[in-house]
């Protein structure tokens, strides 16, 4: 793919953030289509970011409508808008070598800064806003009917992925790499929370919350995940 040819012509430290941005820019994404996923993974090594890949490939071949691709520890996929949650959610419980998963909600570049945060995560669709819940609520179901040591933890997310959207929660985390920023990592989740709140109406809390978002900042870009698992 013709991004995939591009991503050669960026500084290796900001690949991940521009790759992001060339693949789907969510904010404009149609109603139907692909929904793209994030996976952060403990690879130190090509290889094992290889093995990753594949297990991906391996796992959800099918319902892929593009190559994924995995740099700086991350494996970004893509989703067919056809494909029900429920669906998802049972491949994603069969991966084992990532920790977590999240819907891509909102990439942007940081030409404003803190700005920039914000308004990217503002402008969150509620459609795409609600497909990615979709997909939480659908591990949370799984994880619960699988069982295991975390059953009571399970067991409350269940609970709450049974809650309407409008009496959810959300927790928003910041992680920052890369150089060249005037803005902390908290700053930056406070931004993102902010403009998620005003795109859903949703409230967020460190304390008492149902799911967390991650608020990404790498390079010269931003991105905004929805977290699906607890690992």
């Amino acid at each position: 793919p013709f991004w995939a040819q591009a991503l050669h012509n960026f500084p290796s430290g900001c690949r991940i953030g521009n790759l992001l941005h060339m693949v789907v820019s969510p904010a404009d994404n149609k109603d139907g289509a692909g929904t793209v996923l994030f996976a952060s993974t403990r690879a130190s090594t090509s290889k094992r970011a290889m093995d990753v890949t594949n297990e991906i490939k391996t796992v959800l071949g099918d319902i892929l409508t593009c190559e994924c691709k995995s740099l700086q520890g991350q494996v970004l996929f893509t989703i067919g808008g056809d494909v029900l949650p429920d669906e998802v959610a049972a491949r994603l419980l069969q991966l084992t070598m990532v920790e977590y998963v999240h819907v891509l909600l909102a990439s942007s570049a940081l030409d404003g800064g803190l700005a920039a945060i914000g308004s990217a995560s503002a402008a969150v669709r509620l459609s795409a806003f609600e497909r990615a819940v979709e997909f939480w609520r659908a591990v949370s179901r799984a994880s619960c009917a699988r069982g295991g040591a975390d059953c009571l933890n399970d067991l409350a997310a269940y609970a709450a992925a049974s809650l309407p959207t409008s009496s959810l929660i959300f927790r928003a985390i910041g992680k920052r790499g890369g150089c060249g920023h005037d803005f902390t990592s908290d700053e930056a989740k406070r931004a993102a929370k902010q403009g998620l709140t005003s795109a859903t109406g949703l409230s967020g809390s460190t304390a008492e919350h149902h799911f967390v978002v991650l608020a990404q900042v790498h390079c010269n870009r931003f991105w905004l995940g929805l977290r699906l698992n607890d690992r």
